[in-house]
């Protein structure tokens, strides 16, 4: 299972997303404008449906943003 968050410029999440793809499998999720998506490693949820536990942690934590990305030509 993967968990995706929506999150703004300040940290904090908008909302959060599950996927419970087949190995592999990768999904575009486009947020409203003004919106980043990150996958949350490392999070684990006893069952990816618990909407209560699912809001909980978007309303107790917030994103704290990694290295920029960078843009690079192709070779």
């Amino acid at each position: 299972m993967k968990i995706y968050a929506h999150y703004d410029s300040s940290g904090n999440i908008h909302s959060l997303i599950t996927s419970s793809g087949e190995k592999g499998l990768n999904a575009m999720l486009s947020p409203e404008p003004g919106l980043s998506v990150a996958e949350i490693e490392g999070l684990k949820l006893d069952d990816d449906r618990d909407v209560d536990a699912i809001r909980k942690i978007a309303e107790t934590h917030t994103i704290t943003a990694g290295r920029p990305v960078k843009l690079s030509k192709k070779s």
